[in-house]
């Protein structure tokens, strides 16, 4: 929830918005649920912190009005994983492993499907910045090769 406060005005409320997950009380009694959704959340948290640094190798390469980047490319992130995660739900019951795949290459094509969007202004202003936006991908390339399938990080 956003306030807004006018001079002079009460404070307005711009924006609300609440979500619900749809997992059942029986969902989660069973004991091998809880371990695989923890381990799929702490990939998607890696892949997001892979794609901040991403994101900040550019932004401090160019402190020109690209600062907005590090805030869009995260929301992006975790919206374009919605489907998915509703998916690895109701299939980790089912068969945790399998779930845990799936989720993993959703989690890694999210991240990347995310900085292609959030930096695809920069191959069209300068060769610099075209330079950066691929260094950056070798960076989020980098932190994404270590989400794993067994522990969630590879051991540096």
């Amino acid at each position: 929830m956003t306030l807004r406060n006018d001079d002079k005005q009460a404070a307005k409320i711009d924006f609300w918005r609440l979500e619900r997950l749809p997992v059942s009380s029986r969902t989660l009694a069973d004991p091998s649920v809880p371990p695989t959704l923890e381990r799929g959340l702490l990939w998607a948290t890696a892949a997001e912190g892979a794609l901040g640094s991403a994101t900040r190798l550019i932004c401090k390469r160019f402190r020109d009005g690209l600062q907005g980047l590090r805030q869009r490319a995260p929301r992006a992130y975790w919206a374009g994983l919605e489907g998915a995660f509703l998916e690895f739900l109701s299939a980790a019951p089912i068969d945790g492993e399998a779930a845990l795949n799936s989720w993993c290459e959703a989690v890694k094509s999210a991240a990347r499907l995310a900085y292609e969007q959030e930096t695809d202004n920069l191959q069209r202003r300068s060769a610099r910045e075209m330079a950066a936006r691929v260094a950056g991908r070798g960076v989020l390339e980098a932190g994404l090769s270590k989400v794993t399938l067994t522990t969630g990080m590879e051991e540096a």
